[in-house]
């Protein structure tokens, strides 16, 4: 059996939910296809000393890289991108001499990201160093539709979604009339729901007589993001039509679900100058079987004529809420809620577990495996 290192900064548990426990399973995954997966994570110092020093432009000393420059008999490196510097080249560089034949593979799990992050002295060092990687990584993971990152080859595949972590919805019509949407995220300035609050006082403005509630489930990344979602909602009088729950999980969270019959992806990502994305949230909005309103281009725009994908315009417009009510209908009055979650969820399955979605990344390790 060959040995791979699998190196992020996540703690990885089986127990976990989100990116901690998408981890898990690459592990997994990666053990399958005959690999002996020996993980390094949690090796960033976090005294506050260290913290310090390293936001100095060119000093790196918050990573430690140590362990993993000692590493003999590797045949493939896993890394979750974590920005790149001056010790993470010359980590690349000992492994691959001391390592013969080695292959490298990078998952950057958004790209572009230089207009999500607002880390300047992370980015600087970033900029001057990741297209040192040229050489040094085989293949960059990603969920974009790019066919080359800094000048190395790509292995393009989707997010997926464990089938078997998420239940079905199960749809309890709360009878009062209206339309409800979810949204589910740590949310950021790119996920954009100002669009989805401007969009529905647009649509009463205009004389519209759905009645819609939007839930916003999460918490903001910023307290400017939050504040910003709340004025807007106090000052359109709309706190009866948007409710903020904060984190839910489990039971809390399918309650929230269950009443819901359309779920809110990403609104703003041209915000960070990301035009196409793999979502992982619109892939557990599938496996729910709640279909999708996206303001960013997605997988399901391939599929001419898909039924339960909305997408919205990626720019700054108001989400048209007369739109949104045309396609609550074009879904919903000739397929019960059931049928509807029934038919995602089996498409989802087909196209967006584990081995269908890592195909490509799958078939690359299979080859190295083989030492072809």
């Amino acid at each position: 059996m060959k040995k791979m290192l699998y190196i992020t900064t996540y703690e990885v548990k089986k127990e976990a939910t989100g990116i901690e426990y998408k981890i898990y399973k690459q592990i997994q995954l990666f053990r399958s296809c005959g690999y002996d997966v020996k993980l390094f994570n949690h090796f960033a110092d976090e005294r506050l000393v260290i913290k310090m020093l390293h936001l100095l432009p060119f000093l790196d000393v918050r990573y430690n890289y140590d362990e993993i420059a000692k590493e003999k008999n590797v045949s493939a490196v896993y890394i979750r991108y974590f920005f790149c510097d001056a010790k993470l080249i010359k980590t690349l560089k000992v492994l691959r001499k001391n390592n013969p034949g080695i292959k490298i593979i990078v998952e950057i799990p958004t790209y572009p990201y230089d207009g999500e992050k607002k880390f300047a002295v992370k980015l600087f060092k970033d900029y001057a160093h990741r297209k040192e990687m040229k050489g040094l990584v085989d293949r960059i993971v990603t969920f974009s539709d790019d066919k080359q990152i800094f000048g190395i080859p790509t292995l393009v595949i989707s997010n997926a979604v464990d089938m078997q972590k998420i239940t079905i919805n199960q749809f309890t019509d709360p009878g009062d009339g209206r339309i409800h949407l979810a949204s589910v995220a740590q949310f950021g300035f790119w996920h954009g729901y100002d669009r989805m609050i401007e969009g529905l006082h647009q649509y009463y403005e205009k004389g519209g007589k759905q009645k819609f509630c939007f839930h916003i489930v999460g918490y903001a990344q910023s307290a400017k993001v939050q504040n910003e979602y709340e004025h807007l909602v106090e000052k359109y009088h709309l706190k009866d039509d948007v409710i903020f729950h904060g984190k839910q999980f489990g039971e809390a969270l399918d309650k929230i679900y269950s009443i819901c019959s359309l779920a809110v992806d990403s609104l703003g990502r041209h915000r960070s100058k990301v035009y196409y994305n793999s979502s992982l949230k619109g892939k557990e909005y599938m496996a729910k079987g709640i279909p999708i309103i996206s303001g960013v281009n997605t997988e399901m725009d391939r599929e001419a004529g898909y039924p339960y994908y909305f997408r919205a315009p990626a720019d700054e417009t108001p989400v048209d809420f007369f739109a949104v009510e045309k396609f609550y209908h074009q879904v919903y009055d000739t397929r019960s809620h059931e049928q509807v979650a029934e038919e995602m969820r089996e498409y989802c399955g087909t196209h967006f577990d584990f081995v269908h979605a890592y195909k490509p990344l799958i078939d690359f390790l299979k080859v190295c495996n083989k030492g072809d």
